[in-house]
């Protein structure tokens, strides 16, 4: 029996095992996308510092049941948040006002259980730093976190911020993607 080296292998079957492997997602894998509603964060002649950025806590709203039953896909074996951004909306901008999100210096998001009773530890899922005059706020995910556990008991999202109430009020409004890793 002779062995080839893998770079001697069929060109098709090196793309299709390259392509797989910089995907790092199986067959059947699929992305869910939600919006996150329009935020306010008050604004301060006084440059008051800020603890969060959130109304109140964001409730994920992703059934992974549902979600894979209607693909008839299957159960999940797992589902990361892979995407998380927000956007200055124009509704507390009177002109000449432009906003943007440099009040902020950092921001930390989390996911927790909404069941009282959970064992689930509240876990870092986002982070943005350094962030500057940007209306886009793109958030680094970290993929590592399964929230799969925290979706079967209804998850939400709290944040922590490190910066001062902009000088006149700012809205946001933002979306994010959790992947589903099938079995």
């Amino acid at each position: 029996m002779i062995i080839q080296p893998f770079a001697q292998c069929a060109p098709g079957f090196v793309t299709a095992i390259a392509l797989l492997g910089l995907n790092g997602c199986g067959i059947g894998d699929f992305d869910i996308q939600r919006d996150i509603g329009e935020q306010h964060v008050s604004g301060s002649p006084l440059s008051a510092l800020l603890d969060t950025i959130f109304d109140a806590p964001i409730p994920m709203n992703v059934d992974i049941e549902q979600e894979t039953t209607a693909r008839d896909s299957g159960p999940a074996e797992a589902a990361h948040l892979t995407r998380l951004d927000f956007n200055i909306t124009p509704t507390a901008m009177v002109p000449p006002d432009m906003d943007d999100f440099s009040f902020l210096q950092s921001v930390t998001v989390y996911i927790e259980s909404t069941r009282a009773d959970s064992a689930l530890p509240r876990q870092k899922i986002a982070e943005a730093l350094d962030i500057g005059d940007v209306s886009t706020l793109r958030f680094q995910t970290l993929r590592a976190v399964d929230v799969l556990p925290y979706t079967e008991e209804g998850a939400r999202f709290v944040s922590e911020a490190r910066g001062n109430a902009p000088p006149d009020d700012v809205t946001f409004a933002g979306s994010f993607a959790v992947t589903i890793e099938l079995f």
